[in-house]
């Protein structure tokens, strides 16, 4: 009987749980309630940069040639980082889906939690909020800001999971929601990244909860990333609009 049980629970299991590709920010609206908790992924999904200094494919770019060098991919980051938050800090970013604010907008006038789901690490937060303030969005703030007890230190900031470009996007929601006791009966999650949504989906088994990962491929509508446009922009930009916030305060999350 046990074992009868266990099986079932297991097919069971495997049913609350995908993965699908999609086209639009549309999707969320037809599949989100006030149970569902929605997770939006930032750079090549939600937004992106209106140049190509500072556009995603950039720091990419940066962290792969780096690595290529014999720099492990720690190394690499660590290293491009302060390039990338004064990018942040100087470059406006512009909605990949023009659909995606108002979609965002109207699940949380219906009541549905929607939160920032990002690799950025917390030191380009104020960077983040001033862009994402620059699209009129603010996210759902599901709990006060704070760090979390985990590996580099992931912050949960105005509505924003910053969770840091060494860390997994399912370990550290799982330890988000643990730390926070928000136990969603479903969480529905856009992404360009199908290994982020793999990751997502795994985290969401194991606390058995049901779990919807959206795949939208990065579509750049024609527009295409140039290095050597990138070099000489970041040559030319403002190179004073950046100060580091050595004193940002950090909030340890507490049950």
């Amino acid at each position: 009987m046990k074992n009868f049980l266990l099986v079932l629970t297991m097919l069971s299991s495997s049913l609350f749980a995908e993965i699908r590709e999609v086209s639009s920010f549309a999707e969320l609206e037809t599949r989100a309630n006030e149970e569902t908790l929605v997770l939006v992924d930032l750079d090549n999904c939600l937004f992106e940069a209106t140049t190509s200094y500072g556009h995603a494919n950039w720091f990419y770019e940066g962290i792969n040639e780096a690595m290529a060098t014999g720099k492990s991919k720690e190394e690499a980051i660590t290293d491009f980082y302060p390039r990338w938050v004064k990018a942040q800090e100087i470059i406006e970013v512009k909605p990949i889906d023009p659909k995606a604010i108002e979609v965002i907008t109207a699940l949380q006038e219906q009541g549905v939690p929607v939160i920032g789901f990002t690799h950025r690490q917390p030191s380009v937060a104020a960077a983040t909020h001033r862009q994402l303030a620059s699209l009129d969005l603010a996210f759902t703030k599901v709990s006060e800001s704070c760090t979390l007890d985990y590996t580099h230190s992931p912050e949960f900031n105005e509505g924003v999971l910053f969770i840091h470009d060494l860390n997994d996007k399912g370990a550290v929601l799982a330890a988000f929601l643990n730390e926070r006791k928000i136990q969603p009966k479903e969480i529905l999650f856009i992404d360009d990244g199908r290994h982020h949504l793999q990751s997502v989906e795994k985290s969401a088994k194991a606390m058995g909860i049901a779990y919807t990962g959206l795949h939208l491929p990065y579509d750049s509508k024609g527009w295409s990333y140039n290095h050597k446009l990138a070099v000489y922009q970041e040559r030319m930009f403002p190179q004073d609009a950046y100060l580091v916030d050595k004193t940002r305060p950090k909030f340890q999350c507490s049950h």
